[in-house]
């Protein structure tokens, strides 16, 4: 009982952002999820032309996506790995 009250105090006290975590900037990561989905019919590489095209193919080639893939058919971890290699 009391290492459970332990824990639970220092999990409270130690509140550590996934963001952290993965080292990536919460508000910068938001916009540019924002301009991913800006216009939900469009593709994703016509929603975000003002990055790094090649940066981005070359991630989602790594997952067998072609460039005519919209941003409701990716993962938040397939985001996570572009977001990342675009160094935003």
């Amino acid at each position: 009982q009391h290492y459970q009250t332990l824990q639970k105090r220092f999990l409270n006290y130690v509140k550590v952002s996934p963001f952290s975590l993965l080292n990536i900037n919460p508000e910068k990561y938001f916009a540019f999820l924002k301009e991913c989905f800006s216009h939900k019919r469009k593709t994703l590489k016509n929603n975000i032309i003002s990055y790094d095209y090649e940066k981005i193919m070359n991630v989602l080639n790594t997952y067998g996506l072609t460039e005519s893939v919209r941003a409701e058919q990716i993962s938040e971890d397939i985001f996570i790995e572009i977001f990342k290699s675009l160094e935003c």
